[in-house]
Formats: structure tokens, C-alpha cells, sequence
């Protein structure tokens, strides 16, 4: 059972909705530029995390990759194990 589900959406409504046990997105500084990585886990703090313009997200189940996104800017919100992420679009990598 996995402990955590990321939820997807963007201006159309929910694009997803995936069990995984970590997420990792690219999150943007204070200063509005690109900051660094930022790895989830159950259990994690409730948390607000600005995205940075073209975030790479990926979520994984039992050490394998689950899902790989780029979002275009955005934010996470992590509360109870559950994520959502809101982005204006997100698309697979290479454009898809």
C-alpha cells in the first residue's frame, strides 16, 4: 500500500491522481530565481513549495519511478501524506 497519493492539477481540473512513497520536484527561491531540489516522504511537514518555472516532478513506489513530469511553475502543498501539486500545464519530458 503506498503511503503517500500526489494529485495533479492543472486549469482544467485534476489530471491525476498516483500512489507513490516519495515525490521530488525542483523548487524556485526566495528571490524568484531557480532554487534546488526537494525530496517528500511520508510524514513530511505540511508545506507550501513554490515551483520553480519548468519543475522536473517525479514520484516513485517501491524504488521505482512512477511518474516523471515537467510542470510549468505552480506549487506543492503537502499536508496528511497528501500532495498536490497546481500548475498552469504539465507535460512528459521531451514534450510529450
Amino acid at each position: 500500500m503506498s503511503a503517500m497519493t500526489l494529485i495533479i492539477i492543472t486549469p482544467e481540473g485534476e489530471k491525476l491522481r498516483v500512489p507513490c512513497d516519495s515525490v521530488t520536484v525542483s523548487a524556485r527561491d526566495g528571490l524568484g530565481g531557480e532554487g534546488g531540489g526537494v525530496g517528500i516522504r511520508r510524514g513530511h511537514i505540511e508545506a507550501v513549495i513554490a515551483l520553480s518555472e519548468s519543475s522536473p516532478v517525479t514520484a516513485c513506489e517501491d524504488g521505482k519511478c512512477v511518474l516523471r513530469l515537467i510542470a510549468s511553475g505552480g506549487f506543492l502543498r503537502v499536508k496528511n501524506d497528501e500532495l498536490t501539486l497546481v500548475a498552469e500545464s504539465v507535460t512528459e519530458p521531451g514534450g510529450k
